[in-house]
């Protein structure tokens, strides 16, 4: 996280810097259990992209404060409609992740997938919520990806934006 830390503090070409991880779950509950495809999502995910829920509301940067009670959830169209049979009752209701419970507070419209063009996870957490998604007695993964995108400022070019992501890594892989 310190690359995307750095962008996001101390931005000179982006508006707006917001990533997701993409990680696999166990639900538990409602039943049927099953493994969910969750997106770990930074405090301006949707804010950034102009995203509002189609029912409820989208995480803000206040859901990625630690807080008292059960962590929010964001499910996607599909997983609403598989799961919830499209009921607008679903707002409210507990998902159990890896025995955690987190609370329903939207579902996101048929058309948004995020940063990806061509898929959305089934849910969307608070980036904070990540320890809750790992199981204590294994090994986190040496690997897993922290995609992060950003919005240029007005006025900057894709070229000074490349410029300034490579030299807070050091290397060529800002696109």
């Amino acid at each position: 996280r310190g690359f995307y830390e750095a962008l996001r503090d101390h931005p000179t070409t982006l508006s707006a810097v917001f990533g997701d991880i993409d990680w696999l779950a166990a639900m538990n509950e409602p039943a049927p259990a099953e493994q969910l495809r969750v997106h770990l999502v930074t405090p301006q995910f949707f804010e950034a992209l102009g995203a509002q829920a189609m029912l409820g509301r989208a995480l803000t940067p206040n859901d990625e404060r630690e807080q008292t009670g059960t962590p929010p959830a964001v499910l996607s169209y599909g997983f609403w409609q598989r799961r919830f049979q499209s009921d607008p009752r679903a707002l409210g209701r507990m998902l159990t992740l890896h025995g955690h419970r987190f609370t329903i507070i939207g579902v996101m419209g048929r058309e948004f997938n995020g940063i990806a063009a061509d898929s959305s996870p089934d849910v969307r957490v608070p980036l904070r919520t990540f320890p809750l998604l790992t199981l204590e007695t294994t090994e986190r993964p040496a690997y897993m990806t922290f995609e992060i995108a950003g919005r240029l400022k007005p006025g900057v070019t894709l070229l000074q934006a490349q410029a300034e992501c490579q030299s807070q890594i050091g290397r060529a892989s800002c696109r």
